[in-house]
């Protein structure tokens, strides 16, 4: 009987509601670990109860939203305004009323909203006022196409831009087959006159008329004269077939023509045509622009004492450095290896100022460091040049 009264008495004690047990002696445990009693009290203010609010679904969609405690504090003055410059040279471009339809209509779309793009400078972090941000500056070689003074860069026009250009040039000659002449010299001021047009974002073709007036006097084997005429006609193309901007890389090639209106004394193969052929690459790291050419001139006809002149190779380096937001300093070493007459180098220093958006003037200074046996060669050479975005 004692082994049944035992029983009982602890299946009693098994059967008894936890919460009765509990509650006799949780604030005693608090007491005991040195929590006062009201820590209970607290706890029950701060934790959520789910026991008796908890959602029973059947589904996942029914699973009800998250709720999110209200923003007790306003964190907005702890963020920096947005900065607000002065002027913004850029925009984007707004949508447009229709919605393509096709796959070509879209292209074609892209296309033009990336052309019309004005695109920001080149930002720089030192630099406060974004006026102050070095522009493009584009100018006309003395071949009409845009690059340097002599060297025709891998840069093209932006589309549907007419730039017209002249220069005022003067030309001393006073050294004939190397050697320097005591008395006599030939002046010559060449203007050439044209245009040149950007066809599309990589073809670019230019049209130039070169006006000489050339006077001679006391030169060895040239009788005295003075005459003023169309010398030449050029046509230039160049065409741009890479352009990397994640190595700001550009490379170029084109063809000209030079056709001879008049017999000119002074000018190469001075009465026939020429034909050129040209590769082009520019670099840009950091400010500067890096510019490289290497042609080839096919010459015909013969020179004022009646020989025919050869083929020849020349090349072209060159660097630009903007110094003003409007303003750049340009250095060029031209080279030129003629059969027969030897190797000619050049280095020309030389200027280029932007007066407004549409309107520059060039200053170039070439002086021959290196000269080959021509029959004339000059002493000094100084060019002006206007180009104008029409």
């Amino acid at each position: 009987m004692a082994r049944l009264a035992i029983a009982g008495f602890a299946i009693a004690s098994l059967l008894r509601p936890p919460a009765v047990f509990g509650a006799s002696t949780y604030e005693r445990n608090l007491e005991d670990f040195g929590f006062s009693t009201k820590m209970e009290e607290y706890r029950q203010e701060i934790s959520l109860d789910f026991q008796p609010n908890r959602p029973t679904v059947s589904t996942a969609s029914n699973v009800p939203s998250p709720v999110l405690p209200k923003l007790q504090n306003n964190y907005s003055d702890l963020v920096p305004p947005p900065t607000k410059p002065r002027s913004r040279r850029y925009f984007q471009p707004r949508l447009k009323s229709y919605v393509p339809g096709s796959k070509e209509e879209f292209q074609r779309d892209r296309i033009e909203r990336i052309r019309d793009y004005n695109r920001p400078p080149d930002f720089n972090l030192f630099l406060q006022d974004h006026s102050n941000v070095p522009q493009k500056i584009f100018g006309n070689t003395e071949f009409g196409l845009t690059g340097l003074y002599r060297t025709v860069t891998a840069e093209t026009l932006p589309k549907s831009t007419l730039l017209f250009f002249t220069h005022f040039t003067r030309i001393r000659f006073d050294r004939s087959f190397g050697e320097r002449v005591n008395a006599g010299k030939i002046d010559k001021f060449l203007v050439p006159i044209g245009l040149s047009a950007a066809l599309n974002d990589q073809f670019e073709v230019a049209l130039t008329g070169n006006v000489v007036n050339e006077q001679s006097i006391n030169f060895p084997l040239i009788n005295d004269y003075e005459k003023t005429e169309l010398e030449e006609l050029m046509f230039m193309t160049k065409y741009q077939f890479l352009d990397n901007p994640s190595h700001q890389l550009k490379s170029a090639f084109g063809f000209g023509v030079q056709a001879a209106q008049g017999k000119q004394v002074t000018r190469r193969a001075a009465d026939g045509t020429s034909y050129m052929g040209y590769v082009s690459v520019s670099k840009a790291h950091e400010k500067a622009t890096f510019h490289a050419q290497l042609g080839i001139n096919i010459a015909s006809g013969k020179s004022a004492s009646g020989n025919e002149h050869p083929n020849n190779l020349y090349y072209n380096l060159g660097v630009e450095l903007p110094v003003s937001s409007r303003t750049r300093i340009i250095a060029e070493m031209n080279g030129l290896d003629w059969a027969g007459f030897g190797n000619n180098v050049d280095f020309t220093l030389a200027g280029r100022y932007q007066v407004r958006e549409e309107f520059s003037l060039q200053l170039a200074l070439p002086v021959n460091i290196i000269r080959a046996d021509f029959p004339q060669n000059y002493s000094s050479f100084v060019s002006l040049g206007l180009s104008l975005k029409i």
